[in-house]
């Protein structure tokens, strides 16, 4: 009895030592990932306002000297010297939209938490906030929003980043004289196992569409279609689009025909309310 006792004490005392050894390498390992989750931070900090504010500078240089110097010559400039500024001109459209793709995803990517977070949206006037965001492009974009539709729980930040470079690609790739059209309502959740209600979001354009060989690529960071009618734009816009829609537990959709133009349709949870699910979505 007296030996077994005391061969437990030695036990547990043994126990002790190695227990708290372990528990002090933990302590000292989430100490330093710590400190690299904080220097990378200050890292990610430091880009975002570089990209977001020093490089767009020089580069706005650049194009009003380009616009200058294009206006100041006019005629005298030959057709070899008018391409040239011509791809001057192109390159910068490009770069201008790879900072903005870039800084745009930076911004996503250091508040993410916001795409969480749910608040009462107003559909309608968001979609009319982001319309008044295209300068004169405005009067090209339909607001089809029912303005009956209720206020919904729903993760605005991530909602608003979704429609406005859907938009955004929507005018891109159509016309300057055709029209997109954004529209919304609530519908019944009727995945199996599911409950609740759905926001759907169909954003329509009649623009030149898109190959049906190339629909499964368009969601993949850095592609970009070989279409000489509308040659902007880096590839990024999508990419973001899916993998906010995918933080947001939803589904996206795109359909398109050819010289008839693309819809893009997209599901996200809520809470409230229902109405029909339309019989085709994407």
């Amino acid at each position: 009895m007296h030996g077994g006792a005391g061969l437990s004490g030695i036990t547990e005392t043994h126990k002790k030592p190695g227990l708290e050894s372990v528990l002090l390498e933990a302590q000292k390992e989430l100490d330093t990932l710590r400190r690299e989750v904080d220097r990378y931070k200050l890292v990610f900090d430091s880009a975002r306002m570089l990209i977001g504010h020093e490089y767009i500078k020089p580069l706005t240089a650049i194009s009003g000297y380009v616009e200058l110097l294009e206006s100041e010559l006019g005629e005298k400039l030959g057709e070899k010297e008018q391409r040239y500024i011509g791809k001057v001109g192109e390159a910068i459209t490009r770069f201008e939209e790879l900072i903005d793709s870039t800084a745009q995803m930076l911004r996503m990517g250091s508040r993410v938490e916001n795409i969480y977070t749910l608040e009462q949206v107003n559909v309608r006037g968001l979609v009319e906030s982001v319309r008044s965001r295209f300068g004169d492009r405005i009067g090209r974009i339909r607001n089809l929003v029912p303005a009956e539709l209720e206020d919904l729980p729903l993760r605005r930040r991530g909602l608003e980043i979704v429609i406005e470079n859907l938009v955004s690609n929507a005018l891109k790739n159509s016309s300057d004289s055709s029209e997109v059209d954004v529209s919304g309502s609530l519908i019944r959740n009727r995945r199996a196992g599911s409950c609740g209600n759905l926001l759907f979001v169909k954003i329509e354009d009649r623009g030149e569409g898109i190959p049906a060989d190339e629909l499964k690529k368009v969601f993949d960071p850095f592609y970009r279609r070989e279409r000489p009618a509308s040659a902007s734009g880096i590839g990024l816009g999508l990419a973001l689009v899916k993998s906010v829609i995918t933080i947001m537990s939803g589904d996206i959709n795109i359909k398109s025909s050819v010289g008839e133009g693309t819809t893009v349709t997209f599901t996200v949870p809520v809470s409230e309310g229902v109405h029909e699910m339309p019989e085709i979505i994407g």
